[in-house]
This record gives C-alpha cells, sequence and structure tokens, in this order.
C-alpha cells in the first residue's frame, strides 16, 4: 500500500478490532459489464480490518469497469486486505493477507476454491504476494516461507524458507527472486533477496540489497529483476543519528546477481525498455513525481510525464502489455478509489472508481 497510509493504517487496525467482520457490499461500477477473455481486472486490498476488498472486470474496449465481481458471484465479500491476484490460464489466483486465504476463482470471479491458510500449530497465516510459472503458482507468506499450488487439483505443494516477512516475488533464467523485507519482528534474511531454483525448489543463494525491499518487483524485457527497497523512506533525523535512506529502484542481474543502485522510485511498472516510475518517500516534503528510466540507456529520459499537482497520493502503477495505456491508481485511506487512465503519450484516456485502496491491475489476454 502507499507509504504514507502506514501509520494511519495501523491506529486504524486497532480500531478495526472492534468492528465487525462482516461488511455489506462495497457499491461501486456498471452492474451491465459482461466478462471477457481480453481486458483488466483491479485489486482493491480494502480498508485495514474492514473485509472491503474487492475485485473488478475492465472493458478496455468499451471503457467500462464493472461492479465488485467476487460480491456478484459469491454474495460475500472476498475478505480483508486483498493483497495480490496473478492472471494465469482460465483461473483467478488471489491471496487475501488479513483472512489467511488463498483463493482460485473463474474468470467470472466465481468461486473456484479457498485454502486456509494455516501454519503446523494451525495458526493463520498471511499470503502475501502470487506469481506463477509453468503450470505452478508460487506465493510468499508471513511464516517465511514461499509456498507452491499446482493448477489442476489446486492443492498446495512443497514450501522454500526464506527471509521472516516474504514480499513480492519474479520470476527470472528459472529462478524465483523473493524481496525479504525489513518487518519489524524480522531476524533473518532481512534486506535481502532470495534466489529460489524452481527446478529444485531450493533457495540457493541470498543476495544483500538497500534496505526494506518490500512490495515491487518484476522482470523486464531485458530479463533483468527489478525491485524498489523502501529505505527508511526519507527520515532524516541527525539528532538522533538518522540518515535518510531513499526510496530505490535496485537492479538485480538475473545471471550474475549484481545489484545497481538506479534512481529514486517507490512504484513501478515496465513495458519493453521502459521503466515507469511513482517516486513518492513519506518523509520527503513534495516529493511526488512521475517519471521514465530506459534500461536500455541507464538514464531518466522524463522527469515528469505526469503532473504531481495533477494526480495525488497515487498507490500503484500498472501498464497494458498489449496497448501501452498506463493505468495509476488513486487513493486516500477511507474513501473509493480511482484509476486514472494515460496513453503511451502521457494524455489522460479515462477515469474508474473502484474499490477502496486499489494497488493492482492485472491484465488478462
Amino acid at each position: 500500500m502507499n507509504q504514507k497510509l502506514f501509520k494511519v493504517m495501523s491506529l486504524a487496525a486497532i480500531a478495526a478490532t472492534f468492528a465487525s467482520c462482516e461488511k455489506d457490499e462495497v457499491k461501486i461500477g456498471d452492474t451491465s459489464v459482461e466478462i471477457s477473455t481480453e481486458g483488466a481486472y483491479v485489486v482493491s486490498q480494502g480498508n485495514w480490518g474492514e473485509n472491503n476488498g474487492s475485485l473488478q472486470f475492465i472493458d478496455l474496449i468499451n471503457k467500462r469497469v464493472s461492479e465488485d465481481i467476487f460480491y456478484k458471484e459469491n454474495d460475500r465479500m472476498i475478505g480483508d486486505l486483498f493483497q495480490d491476484i496473478c492472471v494465469y490460464g482460465t483461473k483467478l489466483y488471489c491471496t487475501v493477507s488479513e483472512s489467511s486465504k488463498v483463493m482460485v476463482l473463474e474468470r467470472s470471479g466465481k468461486l473456484v476454491k479457498e485454502i486456509n491458510l494455516t501454519d503446523e500449530s494451525g495458526k493463520p497465516v498471511s499470503p502475501r504476494y502470487i506469481t506463477s510459472y509453468r503450470g505452478n503458482l508460487y506465493f510468499t507468506a508471513y511464516d517465511g516461507y514461499v509456498h507452491s499450488m499446482d493448477t489442476v487439483a489446486y492443492e498446495l505443494g512443497n514450501k522454500v524458507k526464506v527471509g521472516d516477512f516474504p514480499e513480492a516475488l519474479t520470476v527470472a533464467e528459472g529462478k524465483l527472486f523473493v524481496n525479504n523485507s525489513n518487518h519489524y519482528l524480522a531476524q533473518n534474511e532481512k534486506n535481502s533477496v532470495s534466489v529460489v531454483d524452481l527446478a529444485t525448489f531450493e533457495n540457493i543463494r541470498t543476495i544483500g540489497v538497500h534496505l526494506n525491499p518490500y512490495d515491487q518487483s518484476l522482470t523486464a524485457a531485458d530479463g533483468n529483476v527489478y525491485i524498489v527497497c523502501c529505505g527508511n523512506f526519507g527520515q532524516n533525523d541527525p539528532e538522533n543519528g538518522i540518515e535518510p535512506l531513499y526510496s530505490t529502484l535496485v537492479k538485480i542481474d538475473s545471471k550474475t546477481y549484481q545489484t545497481t543502485n538506479l534512481t529514486t522510485a517507490s512504484k513501478i511498472a515496465s513495458r519493453y525498455d521502459l521503466m515507469y516510475i511513482i517516486y513518492n518517500d513519506y518523509y520527503v516534503a513534495n516529493s511526488l513525481s512521475y517519471k521514465t528510466y530506459d534500461l536500455s540507456k541507464n538514464a531518466v529520459t522524463n522527469e515528469n510525464f505526469i503532473s504531481s499537482a495533477e494526480l495525488t497520493d497515487p498507490n500503484s502503477i500498472d501498464v497494458d502489455p498489449a496497448f501501452g495505456n498506463i493505468y495509476i491508481s488513486k487513493s486516500t485511506y477511507g474513501s473509493l478509489g480511482e484509476i486514472y487512465v494515460y496513453s503511451s503519450l502521457f494524455k489522460i484516456q479515462t477515469t474508474y472508481k473502484v474499490g477502496y485502496s486499489p494497488a493492482k491491475v492485472a491484465f488478462a489476454y
């Protein structure tokens, strides 16, 4: 989620203890939108502790967004903190972190299978981010493992130990690259990236990186891995010995594992050789900017492709791999979110009203 929301959400979590776990449907979107084989899915995580995450479908041709398709198909909310989604084959695979669930859905949103994730003692475990590779799904969880799941029976398979609080992950060169965050309870392999060989499903290497790799990880067209390390969000408190460590885009060579810090970044998306970046450090006044970085030139090529005054409070950025349109979510805690769509020439195309705390647009082709 947007780093600026974190402190607010921590307080909200306390209040949510007294809230009911059941919530009414979030009234959003167009009830007449039909789900097709091509389009995009919007993940809105929901307000922490309020069980109001939502899943919507964008009709890219007619430029309309649906109602909450999970609620429509299953007559209940998807859960508390809808973390991530992976579109793979004919199914949608979802992680719902605070509800400790992994879900398999039809493209329509109809529930196929729900897995309650627990540890050996039966204690609920929060699943986090999910990706796919050659017939299997892989997701991180707050038990310190990457879990595998097959796409036939939808059963959990082997798991491999990584850092204590693993987050985003991506596949490159037949290996998983897993962000190990600087969670305040983490003791092992924090501030690092674990490399898991998918042929043997073994953790083969730990790569040290800039402070706090978190929710951004992707494999770009050049075959290398790019992550965002949040640092200390630019906190500067010399009286207490704290120097600013800015949120940073880090390149990991997927063959040599060499790391290179490239530029400031908070959220990222890529298409071809271009990286689209939102930078917005919590402790740095007026830091919000939207820029592009050319991976082939190793340089920032546009310092401000959208005015920071035009679009405030961004929470995520995604790029349509087919058409190049840029999707940026806007999120203010406690209010319904919006998706702003820009062309590849950075001209506004349309906006969509979506659920609470929109965090991802996943494309289906």
